[in-house]
């Protein structure tokens, strides 16, 4: 009776972990298809996206957002990285990005600049680029404007987790994993319970 009791505990345990993955920790994803070239190299006109709608932007994430978030542009989605978010320091001088005071790397960019500038990012807000940098109608066409060019977080729909099926980002993984584990756990419950009622079955009677 322990066995089988232990074994119906492990088999509600790990159905918990994939119940409890798939209400808590599913991030919400969305499909976006790449319109255009401000993002070349990294990405390719006609790339399909993976965006979590619910994910806060980080300094070097690709994120999508609204074009009218720029003053006087159309509508329509884009994508773009960030150069930078509320309370940064930006330098940008001869295709360098200098934040807050320390070289930032940027393999991804290419392109011949079109302007330098320096910017501190408002709270609240995030500095965005292309990585095609003579391509990309971004904050830094703005950077004279009211808010320096910069955008409120709300105004960004989501983080680019992954392209063309392939997640970049190592958190949206474990979603995945918790299931998969849960799933393990709750099969092994099960072949245990069905193994100890066998042997009752099958016990012999003296």
């Amino acid at each position: 009776m322990t066995r089988i009791v232990l074994a119906v505990v492990f088999m509600l345990a790990g159905l918990g972990v994939v119940l409890g993955a798939v209400v808590l920790g599913r991030p919400s994803f969305v499909e976006v298809e790449v319109g255009g070239a401000a993002m070349a190299p990294t990405l390719e006109e006609g790339d399909l996206l993976t965006v979590d709608s619910e994910a806060e932007p980080r300094r070097g994430d690709m994120v999508v957002l609204d074009g009218e978030a720029f003053a006087g542009q159309s509508a329509g989605l884009r994508v773009l990285r960030v150069m930078g978010v509320g309370g940064d320091e930006l330098e940008y001088t001869g295709g360098r990005l200098t934040r807050n005071g320390k070289p930032v790397s940027e393999p991804y960019a290419s392109g011949t600049p079109l302007n330098d500038f320096t910017v501190t990012v408002p709270d609240g807000t995030v500095f965005l680029a292309g990585d095609a940098r003579d391509n990309a109608v971004d904050s830094r066409m703005f950077v004279d404007h009211e808010g320096h060019g910069a955008v409120p977080v709300a105004a960004i729909e989501g983080r680019v987790v992954g392209v063309n099926g392939t997640l970049l980002d190592s958190g949206t993984q474990a979603w995945p994993l918790w299931v998969a584990g849960g799933a393990v756990v709750a099969l092994g419950g099960l072949g245990w319970l069905i193994a100890g009622l066998h042997r009752r079955t099958t016990a012999p009677v003296d």
